[in-house]
């Protein structure tokens, strides 16, 4: 008896148009190259030459199936026409990003000496092959899902408008074409994390992992997939970065669609190739009765049957028996209950592992908060004594400069050490808002003064750009002093000599924009990913405990606050503080 679910989505006529789908439409121009390869009497344009059919997801998706002769998916295959402008920009985008991904892993894979580069970029171009389905079958639906930045409502969406999530699509499509196993597995596990359980081979495991890195490098460029409107575009400023967007330019064609090409144009195309294909198996054919006549002749009495030429057609031509039909009908149920119950798996698998998570990082704080209650409170006692002493000894020993420039080292180390036990204290419980009535941009002013002499004693220069006019708010200045250095501490420790570092605020209705953006290496995934975690840093050891981000976390999340970055490959980092402004101040408990 089918499922609620299987019930909801064969009632869905969306959903009958993606899985009715037979194949990816092919650009106008590789049609043209292609029978301009069999038939030299076609003049080849410059814009279908053979060199650019690796650009073109529908021919490749023919070429990896292996199915029928070059002919036969020209005679098969349809074209992209047109569409709206919307749609067309669309597909266009998707395209880009796809080509940026087969451009990106091609690249890695001749770096690496890992497989056939060719073959790799194919697997990248079609990677996406579940959006490649909507934009050929459903066109008027992709503007809509590329618009949807956030991965859960992609989900949803795609579970409520198509009847499935868009990865499992194209799965099921690959599997219907017959693509190679890796494709297969990509076009829904890309998105994926890395640790996904997935039993591949190691040469498929091997160039998953690189349409990963290529992916995870595409996102990081302008050509993006899901790119937000309210985040800046990724700039491409290394030198690495300018090249690899000139190689792509370069291999890439300038437009998927053709303006001249048209459904006549088509129709006369895929009549040729039939006819074309006609010959060429006509000409196979009597290649083949020739060397069968050839071979025949030269056979001599007593040879042993086994040595007799027998032609491909007589083998082609015989039927299966009962027992292999059996056979396949078992093994097809059996990919259909292995295929929902990897669906359902993954399905359920998402929300255990978000709540892991959350799980672990509450255990942790836990932790934290057990040892900054006892640890905190014991030791900032020994400090605050060090510090005492050692102030009293500096004015005793006023005579003594070298034993002077040890103490205030002390005295440098003593305070540094609480602030280490400070922010674990805070991460651990956070300390409740204590707002008044104040001005913002000057507090971030003063925090960014206060750490000018270290900014320019590195070189390094502070360019502070606050919002105007300047307003009064509620929110709490230390806090805010806080946040701003620890921002400002992280951007000059990843800022080089002779950078300069940007900080910006802006008033969005009742919350303060803070913006600080670095020259420096940037994020890698790996970073990004650990960035908030309690005692990570990016940093060489001793250098700091990786509370600071943390904290800034902690205190944004306890106000109902947010704190999101972006990193351009090469050109820095961009911290981004969203600090709601109070209307009023809290009321005392009677």
């Amino acid at each position: 008896m089918r499922d609620e679910v299987g019930d909801a989505r064969s009632a869905n006529p969306l959903s009958r148009r993606l899985a009715s789908l037979e194949g990816l439409p092919i650009r106008p121009a590789t049609a043209r190259a292609v029978l301009a390869q069999f038939d030299p009497r076609l003049k080849l344009e410059p814009s279908s030459s053979p060199e650019r059919l690796d650009a073109d997801p529908g021919w490749v998706a023919r070429l990896l199936s292996a199915s029928n002769a070059e002919l036969d998916r020209i005679a098969a295959a349809p074209w992209w026409h047109n569409p709206h402008a919307e749609q067309r920009e669309a597909i266009e985008r998707l395209w880009r990003y796809a080509a940026a991904i087969a451009w990106t892993a091609r690249n890695l894979a001749f770096h690496r000496g890992s497989g056939d580069p060719r073959r790799i970029a194919w697997f990248g171009l079609l990677a996406p092959l579940g959006p490649w389905v909507l934009a050929a079958a459903a066109p008027e639906c992709l503007p809509e899902w590329l618009n949807l930045h956030d991965p859960i409502a992609r989900h949803r969406w795609e579970r409520d408008q198509l009847g499935e999530e868009l990865g499992w699509i194209g799965r099921t499509a690959a599997l219907r074409w017959k693509l190679p196993r890796l494709l297969i597995e990509a076009a829904w596990l890309l998105d994926e994390p890395d640790d996904f359980p997935i039993d591949l081979e190691p040469a498929d495991a091997e160039a998953l992992d690189l349409l990963r890195h290529a992916r995870a490098w595409v996102e990081r460029t302008p050509f993006r997939l899901h790119a937000n409107p309210d985040e800046p575009a990724p700039v491409s400023t290394s030198i690495e970065m300018r090249q690899w967007m000139a190689g792509l330019q370069a291999w890439l064609p300038s437009s998927l669609f053709d303006p001249k090409a048209t459904a006549a144009e088509e129709r006369v195309c895929q009549s040729l190739a039939r006819h074309l294909a006609t010959i060429h198996r006509r000409d196979q054919l009597d290649q083949s009765l020739h060397d069968l006549i050839r071979r025949l002749a030269e056979l001599r009495p007593g040879d042993p049957p086994a040595d007799w030429p027998v032609p491909d057609s007589a083998l082609a031509s015989a039927d299966p028996t009962h027992a292999a039909l059996a056979a396949v009908g078992e093994l097809l149920a059996e990919n259909q209950r292995l295929a929902a119950t990897l669906r359902h798996a993954v399905r359920a698998a998402r929300p255990r592992r978000a709540e892991h998570e959350r799980r672990e990082r509450q255990e942790l704080l836990d932790a934290l908060a057990e040892f900054a209650a006892g640890a905190g409170h014991e030791l900032n006692n020994p400090l605050a004594v060090i510090v005492g002493r050692a102030q009293l000894l500096i004015h005793r020993l006023s005579h003594d400069p070298e034993a002077q420039r040890s103490l205030r080292t002390i005295i440098a180390q003593a305070q540094r050490a609480h602030r280490m036990l400070r922010d674990l204290m805070y991460v651990a419980r956070p300390t409740p808002d204590r707002l008044r009535l104040c001005q913002p941009e000057e507090i971030i002013r003063r925090g960014v003064d206060d750490l000018r002499p270290e900014a320019d004693a590195r070189r390094i220069r502070l360019d502070y750009l606050p919002a105007s006019p300047a307003q009064a708010a509620l929110c709490d200045p230390d806090q805010l002093r806080h946040l701003v250095e620890i921002l400002l501490r992280n951007a000059i420790d990843a800022s080089p000599s002779d950078a300069a570092i940007l900080i910006e605020t802006e008033r969005q209705a009742d919350q303060l924009l803070l913006r600080v953006a670095d020259q420096g290496p940037g994020l890698d995934p790996d970073e990004a990913r650990h960035v908030l975690l309690p005692f990570y840093s990016g940093r060489h050891a001793g250098r700091g405990l990786g509370l600071g981000l943390p904290r800034i976390a902690r205190y944004l999340d306890s106000i109902g606050g947010r704190l999101d970055w972006s990193a351009r490959p090469g050109g820095g980092t961009v911290f981004r503080v969203h600090l709601p402004l109070a209307k009023e101040l809290p009321r005392a408990a009677s």
